[in-house]
C-alpha cells in the first residue's frame, strides 16, 4: 500500500476526509504521517487514528530555508509516495519541492488561477464574482500556481458571507481532495509538460464508493433503509427534509448541493436538476466511453435511486385548496430522477415504493441488485410517473378553470386516461385457457361499483371471469329493486328475481 504524508495547520477536516476515504477503500494509499507547523486539532485527529505525528514550527529555525529543510527531512523519514497539504498555512520551499518533485498536492478554496493566497474566500466575495470553487493542484515554486489536477465550481449566492461560503467549499474539498490523491497514486493523473493529464481509462477503473440518491415525500421505512444502505458502506446523498430525517437517525448524509456545488434555489423548486446528478444516474457504466466521460468531469455514479413524489393526488382532495397551493404539489425533480434511473436500470436500481425497501436491501446483501429485480423496479417506476402525470392531467383542468368567459380549458379533453388497480388474479378468463385478473379504479373503495370486489365468498371455488360478470349483473339488477332482493343470473341472463 502506498504511503501518504499529510501537512496540516488547523482543524484537520480535510485530513478526516482522507482518512474516511482510506476506510472506504477509495484512497489508494495509507496515511503514514501527519506533520503540522503548530499544535492543532488536526494532530489530535491523527493521534486518535494511531498515525505518527510531528511538529516543525517555523519559530524554531533561524530562517525560512532552515525550516523548509527540516520539513523535508521530517517528511522523507517515512518515504511517502505523495505529500498532501491539507489546510497547511505555509509555503513549502526548494528543499521540500526537490525531495518530492511533482508529488505534493494542495487543496485551495478558489478556481485557480483566480484568487490565490490565504484569503481566497474574502477576495472572491469582495470581487463580486458569481462563481468560485475548489482546486486541487500540484505544488511548485509559485504561489498556488502549480498544475491543476481537479476543480469544481461552487456558486456564490447574494446571502453568502465568509462562513456560509466556506462551509460549502469545505464540503466540496472533502470530496475532491481524496479523489485527486487516488488519481495521482494510481498513476491515472500525471504531470506532463507543465500540465496534469488524466488517463480516463485508468481512472475509470479506480474503486469508488457506492452511492445512493434518496429524496422521498413518504418517509415510511426511511430510517431502516438508510441504516441498511449505510451498513453496506453506501454514501447517502439526499435533499431537504429527507436529509434531515436521515441525520436524525444518526446517519452521515451528503447534501445534493455538495455534489452540485449549487445551493437549493426558488424555495426548493431547483435542487437535483443538475448535470452532476443527471450524469451520475444516466451513465451506462458498461460503456467505456461513458465511464471515461464522467471521470473526466469528476462525476461519481449512483447505484441506487430512491424517490417518491409530492402527494399531488392527496392534496387535490383537500377541500378548498387553492390552485397555486396545489400547483406547488407538482413534483418536477422527482419524476426526472425516477425516469432517468429507470431508463438506466441496467446500472441503477430505482425504488418508488417503500414496500420494496426490504426486498432491495435483501437483494444487495449478495452484491449488486439482480437484473430481474432492476427490470421489475424500472417498470414500476415508469408506471409510478405515468400515473402521477395522468392524475395531474385529470385533476388540474377543474382546478385551473376559473369560470370566466372564453376559458381555453376544455372540460372534455380528447384523451382520458383510466387508472386501474389490480384486486386479484382470477382462475381463468372467459374460457379456461385464458388468463384474467380483476381491477378497480384507482383510489376507489373496495365497496364501490356495480359489484363489490370486497365481498366475502361463502362457498365454492374462487370466482372466475364469468362468475364476476354474472355477479356484477346480479348486483346491478338487485339494486334496481325497491327493497331487500335476490336475483339469479346465468351467463348474464336474468333467470329470476324477487324482493321483500
Amino acid at each position: 500500500m502506498k504511503g501518504i504524508a499529510v501537512c496540516v495547520s488547523g482543524e484537520g477536516s480535510n485530513l478526516r476526509a482522507l482518512l474516511a476515504a482510506q476506510r472506504h477503500g477509495t484512497l489508494g494509499g495509507t496515511v503514514t504521517l501527519v506533520v503540522a507547523d503548530r499544535d492543532c486539532r488536526g494532530l489530535e485527529t491523527a493521534r486518535d487514528a494511531g498515525i505518527p505525528t510531528g511538529i516543525v514550527p517555523p519559530s524554531a529555525y533561524p530562517d525560512r530555508a532552515s525550516w523548509d529543510a527540516a520539513l523535508a527531512t521530517a517528511l522523507a523519514a517515512v518515504a511517502p509516495d505523495i505529500v498532501v497539504l491539507a489546510g497547511f498555512m505555509r509555503v513549502v520551499g526548494p528543499a521540500t519541492l526537490a525531495a518530492f518533485p511533482d508529488r505534493i498536492l494542495n487543496v485551495h478554496p478558489s478556481l485557480l488561477p483566480a484568487f490565490p493566497g490565504t484569503d481566497a474566500i474574502g477576495d472572491a466575495l469582495a470581487a463580486g464574482v458569481r462563481v468560485t470553487g475548489v482546486t486541487v493542484h500540484v505544488v511548485d515554486e509559485s504561489l498556488d500556481g502549480g498544475p491543476i489536477v481537479l476543480q469544481q465550481a461552487v456558486s456564490i449566492v447574494p446571502s453568502d458571507d465568509d462562513d456560509a461560503l466556506l462551509a460549502r467549499l469545505h464540503a466540496v474539498e472533502h470530496r475532491l481532495l481524496p479523489r485527486a490523491v487516488a488519481l495521482m497514486l494510481a498513476g491515472a493523473a500525471a504531470v506532463e509538460g507543465g500540465r496534469v493529464t488524466i488517463g480516463a481509462a485508468r481512472a475509470a477503473e479506480l474503486p469508488h464508493r457506492r452511492r445512493a440518491l434518496i429524496s422521498v415525500s413518504d418517509k415510511t421505512g426511511l430510517a431502516d433503509l438508510g441504516r441498511g444502505l449505510a451498513a453496506l458502506d453506501f454514501e447517502l446523498v439526499s435533499t431537504g427534509g429527507t436529509a434531515r430525517a436521515l441525520r436524525e437517525t444518526g446517519l452521515a448524509v451528503t447534501d445534493v448541493s455538495t455534489v452540485t456545488g449549487s445551493p437549493e434555489m426558488l424555495d426548493g423548486r431547483v435542487k437535483t436538476l443538475h448535470p452532476r446528478i443527471a450524469a451520475g444516474i444516466l451513465a451506462d457504466r458498461r460503456q467505456a466511453d461513458h465511464r471515461a466521460q464522467i471521470v473526466a468531469a469528476g462525476i461519481e455514479p449512483f447505484e441506487v435511486v430512491v424517490v417518491n413524489l409530492y402527494p399531488f393526488e392527496v392534496a387535490s382532495r383537500r377541500a378548498g385548496i387553492a390552485a397555486d397551493e396545489l400547483i406547488e404539489e407538482i413534483d418536477i425533480g422527482g419524476p426526472t430522477l425516477v425516469r432517468a434511473a429507470a431508463k438506466n436500470h441496467a446500472n441503477v436500481a430505482v425504488v418508488t415504493d417503500p414496500a420494496r425497501y426490504p426486498e432491495l436491501l435483501a437483494a444487495m446483501q449478495g452484491g449488486i441488485v439482480p437484473d430481474a429485480t432492476r427490470r421489475s423496479l424500472a417498470v414500476e417506476a415508469f408506471a409510478h410517473t405515468a400515473a402521477y402525470d395522468s392524475t395531474i392531467a385529470r385533476v388540474l383542468p377543474a382546478v385551473l378553470e376559473d369560470g370566466s368567459a372564453g376559458s381555453s380549458i376544455d372540460p372534455f379533453p380528447p384523451v382520458l386516461d383510466l387508472r386501474l388497480e389490480r384486486v386479484e388474479r382470477l382462475r381463468y378468463g372467459e374460457n379456461p385457457h385464458q388468463a384474467a385478473a380483476l381491477y378497480r379504479r384507482s383510489g376507489t373503495s373496495s365497496a364501490s361499483g356495480p359489484f363489490a370486489d370486497g365481498v366475502r365468498l361463502l362457498q365454492g371455488k374462487a370466482l372466475s371471469y364469468n362468475n364476476i360478470l354474472d355477479a356484477s349483473a346480479a348486483t346491478a339488477l338487485a339494486r334496481d329493486l325497491r327493497g331487500p332482493a335476490v336475483t339469479i343470473i346465468k351467463h348474464l341472463n336474468p333467470c329470476g328475481a324477487a324482493e321483500a
